[in-house]
Formats: C-alpha cells, sequence, structure tokens
C-alpha cells in the first residue's frame, strides 16, 4: 500500500510538472507589458469584467498596456496614463500588432533610406573632396617642381655670380694695379718729354752756334784769300 501510495506520488508530481509546465509559458506570455491586436480598430476598456460595465474609453490598436489580473475571458488592464479597466482578452497580444510592426518597419525603412541617401550624398562629397584634393595636389606638385627649378637655377646663378664676382674682383685689382703703371709710365712720359724736348733744343742751338761759327771762319777764310790775291 505504501508502495502504491509512492507510485500515485509519482504520477500526481508528473502532471504536477506537466500542468506547470504548459501553464508557465502561458502565464509569462501574458506577464508583463500586452498590446491591443489589430483585430480590431479599437477595443473598449469598461469599469468591470463585463459588457454591462461602463465604457471608460475606446483603445486604439497598438496601445501598450499593463497586465493587472485575469477573469474569465476579460483582463485588468492599465493605460500609460495611469487608467485602469476590464477589456477583451481576444482584443489583447503579448507581441506588437502587425499593422504596427508594419508601419514601424515602413518607418525604419524610411529612415534607413534616408540614412543610405544621405551616405550617398556624403560618399558623393568624398568622392569630390577626393578629386579636389587630387588636383590641389597636382597643382601644389607642379609649384613645388616649379620652385624646385627655380632654387636650382638660383642655385646655379648663385655660383656663377660668386665665380663672376671673384673675376670681377680680380679684373677690379689687376685694372688699379694697370692703373697705378700707367700713372708711373705717363708721368716717366711726361719727364722722358721734357727731357727729349731740352736735348733737342740744346741739340738745335748747338747746330746753330756750330753753323754761325763755321760761317764765320768761311767768312774769315774768304776774306783771307781775297786779301791775298789783291798784293
Amino acid at each position: 500500500m505504501a508502495k502504491l501510495n509512492g507510485k500515485n506520488r509519482r504520477q500526481r508530481w508528473c502532471w504536477f510538472s506537466a500542468l506547470f509546465l504548459v501553464c508557465v509559458p502561458w502565464a509569462t506570455a501574458w506577464a508583463g507589458h500586452l498590446y491591443v491586436s489589430d483585430t480590431a480598430l479599437e477595443a473598449v476598456l469598461r469599469n468591470g469584467p463585463g459588457t454591462g460595465n461602463q465604457v471608460i474609453s475606446m483603445v486604439p490598436a497598438g496601445t501598450r498596456v499593463n497586465l493587472v489580473s485575469e477573469e474569465d475571458k476579460w483582463a485588468e488592464v492599465t493605460l500609460e496614463d495611469g487608467r485602469t479597466g476590464w477589456m477583451l482578452k481576444k482584443y489583447l497580444s503579448d507581441q506588437l500588432p502587425w499593422r504596427i510592426t508594419a508601419e514601424k518597419l515602413a518607418s525604419e525603412n524610411k529612415a534607413l533610406q534616408g540614412q543610405m541617401a544621405q551616405m550617398k550624398r556624403g560618399k558623393q562629397d568624398l568622392s569630390d573632396e577626393t578629386t579636389r584634393l587630387k588636383k590641389d595636389l597636382e597643382t601644389t606638385q607642379r609649384e613645388l617642381q616649379s620652385l624646385r627649378h627655380e632654387y636650382e637655377t638660383l642655385k646655379k646663378g648663385a655660383a656663377e655670380y660668386l665665380s663672376l664676382k671673384n673675376s670681377f674682383d680680380k679684373l677690379t685689382t689687376d685694372a688699379n694695379q694697370a692703373r697705378e703703371q700707367l700713372t708711373e709710365v705717363q708721368q716717366g712720359y711726361e719727364s722722358l718729354k721734357s727731357s727729349t724736348n731740352i736735348h733737342w733744343f740744346l741739340s738745335g742751338a748747338g747746330v746753330l752756334v756750330f753753323g754761325w761759327l763755321l760761317g764765320l771762319i768761311m767768312a774769315r777764310t774768304r776774306r783771307r784769300r781775297v786779301s791775298e790775291f789783291y798784293r
């Protein structure tokens, strides 16, 4: 008999476990937030569990409510604005109504399309900016190449300038030395010219004196011959 009672207890425990497993998902499904289903555009909220009770409000489909208690086919719920009432369970669902879901998905899709359009504009802006930066880079490279060429030209010109400056300095020194030598030569020439003029003057004077003396001697010799002839 004890064994039989033990067997019955095990059977009752199995039935209780099965009932618990069946009831818990149902209870969990109705726990927490519920939504007014889209089987109707609106659900009637009454002040009691029955069609004879006063209507509190007409609740639109998709409205979220909080489950308070249940009685037969009625459920006591609380709206988000704080009002509490009863409505038929068949108008309640633990999932967001398909129409609301579709509208939400459509809204999200529209938002995503807007984001995609914005991303495309951003991509286009990035592409334009990249193109502009490439052009700026090419311009900068050309300017850099031009500056490098000018730098090399200036560098070469500077080297040539230094060479020319050294040559000019050397030529200036040589010219100064030549000028000094020319001055010395001119001074010597003037001195020599003066000496030559005196020499030629003295030479001319000597010739004149010599000629005068010669004439004088010849005149005396002639007179002497004439006087001897007449003797």
